[in-house]
């Protein structure tokens, strides 16, 4: 249905009109004034062919609910008429209240006289302004300031109520470079404002000091490659333009404003943006994608009265010591999130920045900076990568992912973060392996690779991660030194990479003890671990109290030509598997009798693994007897094995599970 039938309007007292899952819907009722009682419209926002709304719509003072208005366009013709409502009929629509996304405002027209169609809207908790899509001006100067004074007068139009919680700002607003003198009134009006998000500004260069808004807990600035500053008209010069290690920039990094309340901060595409307020008081998540390290280094190294943030229990009259008695009770006393800039932080992203990590302040993921840090993701970080050692020093840290890193060559001893639980590595081809301290060594500036006489170090001698639960690693084929993973217990994926740290694992020794000894390690193993694991000397490794992997129920691995054989001895320590993957292994030439050891096994997934395809046909292969204990067999797409009578639509579903 392309059209509402136009009796619908004689339905007077209607007060709900709720158009569901109409995307093929043009035009809503041209007489929709009518229905003056009419206080909720509503209709999804992926109506594409909806373009405009219907003139008179602002007649319909009691509408409360409108999620979307589609600024109408000016006709072709010479009486400059519009084809549907315009901005202007935003004015009569008081009652509104929820959320409003005002689209196509490319589309709007200056008015004669001075017209706020948002002011008296106090019930409005959010407002999306969106000029997508993008009008692009000419280089011609006349008509560039034509249309920058067009865009100016729209934006004055769209003034807000104070009550607004969420604002966004969508698209390149004809193409402003500088935002309006009067915007920073605009802004700072919005005493309550909670979230705002700018996206798609491919112009603007500056932004209003958007910490002047005391409640703003969430902003989002995405795909504005332009972007150079958020500041005062003062701030902007060479501020931003020092390297973040300089003592210029230091000294003016005190005089940065900081915003007070920001619990969650995302810059997407922004290069340029370097100078901006500090954000010291997240403690959500911060996403740096395609940006500057500069803001946050800078954040990091907060200082106060030209010192160096420390810990807010060390702080003591020493501090103040510069100051007269009368300065210092003037002075502002430190407050946690000043103490302790980003202390709160749980969820950091960095992707694909061009920045060197070895910026980040060295002692910053220790006890006295980023002490709450529970998921670590770098991405695409190419740029003479290092990650620093003090990352090692986090007793929060749960989560890291590592991708597509091309210059990554080392790790740091990430068997030394005690609550690790999960670690994703994929796309990093030049990673060799991981830094930790050798014995009679305490430093971390050489990976442990062979002994001085040139052989290999015994599983004894190897690290191993204390409770790390996941472990993914994907595209890294020169990965072949790493922290030992014994305690797995969710899933291990080793993809077109090394396996040699999961032959050592499978080697590990079991500790073999007494009846008396035994009690004593039950009621002391935590101790034991933990004073392993605080040891100077992490290199050197103690036997387990549980077989290696015994705890592991997920296995996969695949395109690893150089596997030829799986430890038989370390198989048939894997109790709780229950799916195990094996696809593009063309040298694996058989599945030991260890096999009939996973009494947990449900799952056997074989594909494009040619000698094992041949020694593992039913009652033929040689590897036959084996497996045939196994409740499911997928080989190279056929179901050798159903006892769990799954059928074939749940075979299938296994089948694209482990493709």
């Amino acid at each position: 249905m392309e059209m509402l039938p136009d009796p619908v309007t004689n339905l007077l007292n209607l007060q709900v009109l709720v158009l569901k899952y109409s995307r093929s819907l043009k035009e809503l009722p041209r007489y929709i004034k009518k229905l003056v009682n009419l206080k909720h419209l509503v209709f999804d926002e992926n109506m594409d062919l909806l373009t405009h709304m219907p003139k008179g719509i602002g007649e319909l003072k009691s509408l409360q609910t409108l999620p979307t208005f589609m600024v109408g366009k000016s006709s072709s013709s010479s009486n400059n008429k519009t084809v549907g409502a315009g901005l202007d009929e935003l004015k009569g629509l008081n009652a509104l209240r929820g959320e409003l996304n005002i689209k196509n405002l490319v589309n709007a027209e200056f008015p004669s006289t001075d017209v706020y169609v948002l002011k008296k809207k106090l019930h409005l908790q959010s407002l999306i302004l969106d000029w997508s899509p993008q009008r692009y001006v000419s280089d011609d100067d006349d008509n560039v300031r034509s249309t920058s004074t067009h865009a100016e007068g729209i934006l004055e139009m769209l003034w807000p109520h104070p009550n607004l919680k969420k604002l966004m700002i969508r698209g390149d607003y004809y193409g402003l470079l500088e935002l309006p003198n009067w915007l920073p009134n605009w802004l700072s009006s919005l005493v309550n404002l909670v979230e705002f998000s700018l996206i798609d500004c491919l112009q603007s260069e500056h932004l209003p000091p958007l910490h002047q808004l005391w409640c703003l807990k969430k902003l989002k600035i995405d795909n504005c490659p332009e972007l150079k500053g958020i500041n005062n008209d003062a701030d902007r010069g060479d501020h931003c333009d020092p390297s973040p290690n300089s003592s210029t920039t230091e000294e003016k990094d005190d005089e940065l404003p900081h915003f007070h309340c920001l619990a969650y901060l995302s810059l997407q595409n922004c290069p340029k943006l370097t100078l901006m307020p500090t954000f010291p008081s997240i403690e959500g998540e911060l996403r740096l994608v395609s940006t500057s390290l500069k803001p946050l280094v800078r954040t990091m190294k907060m200082r106060r009265g030209g010192r160096q943030v420390v810990h807010s229990d060390e702080y003591t009259n020493s501090a103040f010591e510069e100051y007269d008695d009368a300065d210092t009770a003037l002075l502002p006393r430190p407050s946690s999130h000043l103490a302790l800039p980003l202390s709160k932080l749980t969820d950091l992203t960095l992707n694909g920045i061009d920045d060197d990590l070895e910026l980040l302040p060295g002692a910053d993921f220790s006890s006295s900076c980023l002490i709450s840090l529970q998921q670590l993701c770098v991405w695409s970080c190419s740029h003479g990568l290092k990650l620093p050692s003090s990352l090692c020093s986090s007793t929060s840290l749960t989560i890291i992912t590592i991708g597509w890193c091309d210059r990554l060559e080392y790790l740091p001893p990430l068997h030394e973060l005690v609550s690790l639980r999960e670690l994703f590595i994929e796309g990093c081809p030049s990673l060799k392996g991981c830094w930790w301290k050798k014995k009679g060594n305490h430093d971390h500036s050489d990976p442990l690779m062979e002994e001085e006489d040139g052989e290999e170090a015994d599983e004894e001698e190897w690290p191993h991660f204390r409770c790390l639960s996941s472990l993914k690693i994907k595209d890294c084929p020169n990965l072949t030194q790493m922290p030992l993973f014994p305690n797995l217990e969710v899933e291990l994926k080793l993809w077109r990479t090394s396996t040699e740290a999961l032959v050592r694992t499978m080697k590990m020794k079991v500790a073999t003890t007494n009846h008396h000894d035994s009690q004593k390690h039950t009621s002391s193993a935590a101790t034991m671990t933990n004073s392993y694991y605080s040891s100077s000397s992490s290199s050197s490794c103690t036997a387990l109290l549980t077989p290696p992997l015994s705890n592991l129920t997920k296995l996969s691995i695949r395109g690893i030509d150089e596997l030829h054989y799986i430890p038989e001895d370390g198989l048939r320590h894997l109790t709780s598997l229950q799916d195990f993957v094996i696809k593009n292994c063309s040298s694996l030439a058989s599945l030991p009798p260890a096999m009939h050891c996973l009494t947990s096994l449900q799952t056997l997934y074989i594909r494009r693994c040619p000698q094992l395809a041949e020694r593992c046909r039913k009652e033929e292969g040689e590897d036959w007897p084996n497996i045939s204990h196994i409740p499911n067999i997928l080989l190279d797409g056929e179901a050798l094995q159903d006892y769990s009578g799954l059928g074939s639509l749940k075979m299938q579903y296994l089948c694209n599970k482990f493709s």
